[in-house]
């Protein structure tokens, strides 16, 4: 009895010994137990790689031998080292970072107290020569002869449009009750009509003196109107601006002080439309 062609996959040998070759036409046939790369019938039957197994009871995984526990502990700590080498670099570069925000922090505040420093001292010498123009020491047309208060009057005034314009600034003194500064900042109001004899001393009372970081104080204004007709009012500021990072290491500056000078002239022509400066 010949056997059947499922019997010749198993039984090749004995097939061909018998001269029961397996037909030609069934070579084309769908066989399950055919590799991807035969292309004839054979009685090669594929064995599924080992991941395709169903696992078992853990007892019957392979286990693990000392060269993988070293080889995990090793890749482990080579992790565990990167890491600590990026905490490390961290750590080391957040401060430089924060003092350079702070720094440019610093420069922003510097920045927006000189421009306000800059438009009090302007503002004060207006309104004072405003003042002077609205109740003059005499004729605009002779040489003033106002005694001393009169001048402290408009020194008074000039200083206090100064505090009253930088009373939010950190630093600045400012009285409420009476719109001085007897501290910071440091005003000078001079009027250049040639009768000022206080130009050089602090334009508020209550200051210890202009300290030395207020270069452009000295030397002090003067009263002369400098050989001309012309009169004016002379405003000269100082501020102390302290950093963040006030007294930090390694910080290029913790005090700075800001220091303006305005004149403002006094429009005398405007009096009775005619009057020329005496």
């Amino acid at each position: 009895m010949r056997p059947a062609r499922w019997q010749c996959l198993a039984l090749r040998p004995a097939c061909e010994g018998r001269g029961g070759a397996v037909p030609a036409g069934n070579r084309k046939a769908p066989n399950a137990l055919r590799a991807a790369n035969e292309f004839r019938d054979s009685t090669f039957v594929p064995v599924p790689p080992a991941s395709w197994a169903p696992r078992g009871p853990p007892s019957d995984r392979r286990a693990v031998t000392p060269t993988d526990r070293r080889a995990f502990r090793a890749a482990r700590r080579r992790r565990g080292s990167q890491t600590g080498q990026s905490l490390t670099e961290f750590a080391l570069v957040v401060p430089i970072l924060l003092v350079l925000f702070v720094a440019i922090a610093d420069f922003g505040r510097i920045f927006a107290a000189a421009i306000d420093l800059e438009a009090a001292t302007r503002d004060a010498a207006e309104a004072t020569a405003n003042e002077y123009l609205s109740n003059p020491p005499g004729p605009l047309d002779a040489p003033a002869t106002a005694p001393q208060p009169y001048y402290d009057a408009l020194h008074d005034l000039g200083a206090s449009v100064v505090c009253a314009e930088m009373r939010g600034l950190p630093n600045t003194n400012y009285d409420s009750g009476t719109n001085t500064c007897p501290g910071i900042p440091y005003v000078i109001v001079c009027v250049h009509d040639g009768n000022d004899p206080g130009c050089g001393s602090p334009a508020q009372a209550g200051h210890g003196g202009i300290p030395s970081n207020c270069g452009d104080f000295t030397p002090a204004a003067n009263s002369s109107q400098d050989g001309t007709l012309n009169r004016w009012v002379e405003v000269r500021t100082c501020y102390q601006f302290t950093a963040i990072l006030n007294n930090m290491p390694l910080f290029p500056f913790n005090e700075i002080w800001l220091q303006r000078t305005r004149n403002f002239t006094i429009p005398c022509y405007f009096v009775l439309g005619t009057a020329e400066c005496g």
